[in-house]
């Protein structure tokens, strides 16, 4: 919590000049801590919309007539499941491979040579060949047919997965518009255009869908994987940053064609852009093709320097005031100390917390009165979230009103399912 009043030693302009070379400074330091990844190979999974088989039920965005006003989804894959493998008879079971009898890309299951010293009775040679006609063929070629469907599918089942058990970990985007060079010795392989999706898996019929996200940010223009030469003019970058940040994310394919076909221009006398799914091998000339890809990689300072960038060109325009919070940064004030300056003040020495606690969690609340920013860290486990919904009531009992951000909306349902039965109500998200 920020708060309070402060002598200003410097102009307004000096102000706000020092608080925007801060955030530039600490935009950089964030960059410096970021291992720059130039291969989409590098992260966690990449699911390419190109590798999508022939037949599989599913629809998406790519390969429909609508022009992104009615679109909902980037994709969705229908449950793809495999034919049950037909057991053969006793009789047969014994003189098969078992451990190879399940092998649906052989043209036949493999028999044993001999059962207790016994060759195959000629009624079991019978059997065998009506067996693998009738019944193991069918169902090897069916197999062989929905594999890659049912392959594509287990993919987007697994990210799924994945995503929702390290929400707070991992971040899922749509990739558009694939760089492929060799640059400098490096290979680069890396979507200039993202946006943040999430994906879900409907209980009753399975059916995955890839859809842009609610709650994850904005479109972004990636451009940290290639050198700074390289990027383009500044004029054309600002622009089509501008333009993708600014696009409805489902409408995104259509305009981000053109922003593209700009940006190969400007950027590369002999660069190639190609309006295509299919991805290009990086060679000496420069190629950006469409080919969208679903991707599930871990959150990084890449972020926070977009954050803190954003931040210090907002504190530049002009006539933007600085919040408290911020001035608390760049004047001599100690947020640590205890001068009381700015500090959160109760009328009731009563702490309510209505969840269980114990002394070092109760002493937030003398911080929080002595102090004009209180930070609690700790290893998972350690009560936090309780801390903090304990927090909340107690401040909601004062008469406070309190704002709870998180990076991510994961966190705040935790939260929010802590909290007690008879405050949830009067959360409003």
């Amino acid at each position: 919590v920020f708060g309070g009043r402060h002598t200003l030693v410097e102009t307004k302009d000096g102000l706000v000049d020092r608080a925007e070379r801060l955030f530039l400074y600490l935009r950089e330091l964030a960059l410096l801590r970021t291992r720059t990844i130039r291969d989409v190979a590098d992260y966690d999974q990449v699911v390419w919309l190109a590798d999508l088989p022939a037949g599989t039920p599913a629809t998406t965005a790519f390969d429909s007539e609508d022009d992104g006003e009615s679109l909902t989804s980037w994709l969705e894959v229908d449950r793809v499941q495999l034919p049950e493998f037909p057991d053969p008879a006793a009789e047969l079971s014994v003189w098969l491979d078992r451990p190879a009898m399940r092998r649906y890309d052989l043209d036949e299951p493999p028999l044993v040579e001999s059962v207790e010293g016994m060759m195959m009775p000629d009624e079991v040679v019978d059997m065998y060949v009506e067996y693998v006609d009738q019944v193991w063929g069918p169902w090897a070629l069916a197999t062989r047919q929905r594999m890659p469907a049912y392959e594509f599918y287990t993919s987007l089942f697994a990210m799924s997965e994945r995503r929702q058990r390290l929400g707070e970990i991992y971040e899922l985007v749509v990739g558009l518009g694939l760089v492929a060079w060799r640059r400098n010795n490096q290979q680069i392989r890396r979507h200039l255009v993202t946006t943040p999706a999430e994906i879900s898996i409907d209980p009753d019929t399975g059916r995955i869908t890839v859809a842009p996200s609610t709650s994850e940010g904005r479109n972004r223009f990636e451009l940290d994987m290639l050198e700074p030469d390289d990027q383009g003019d500044l004029e054309t970058v600002q622009t089509i940053r501008a333009e993708v940040e600014a696009t409805d994310p489902l409408a995104l394919l259509e305009s981000t064609n053109v922003l593209l076909n700009q940006w190969v221009n400007r950027a590369h006398p002999s660069g190639q852009f190609l309006e295509t799914l299919q991805r290009p091998e990086p060679g000496d000339q420069l190629r950006v093709a469409t080919a969208p890809a679903i991707i599930l990689r871990r959150r990084g300072q890449r972020t926070t320097s977009e954050l803190l960038d954003a931040i210090a060109h907002r504190i530049g325009e002009a006539g933007v005031e600085l919040p408290e919070g911020v001035k608390i940064l760049i004047t001599s004030s100690d947020p640590a100390s205890s001068s009381g300056d700015g500090a959160v003040r109760f009328d009731d020495p009563e702490i309510y917390f209505p969840l269980p606690s114990n002394e070092e969690q109760r002493q937030v609340v003398d911080r929080i009165q002595s102090r004009q920013g209180v930070l609690v860290q700790g290893p998972p486990g350690t009560g936090k979230s309780l801390t903090i919904a304990n927090l909340i009531c107690h401040l909601l009992a004062q008469g406070k009103r309190v704002l709870v951000t998180s990076h991510t909306e994961r966190a705040l349902r935790v939260l929010h399912e802590k909290l007690p039965e008879d405050i949830k109500p009067l959360c409003i998200s």
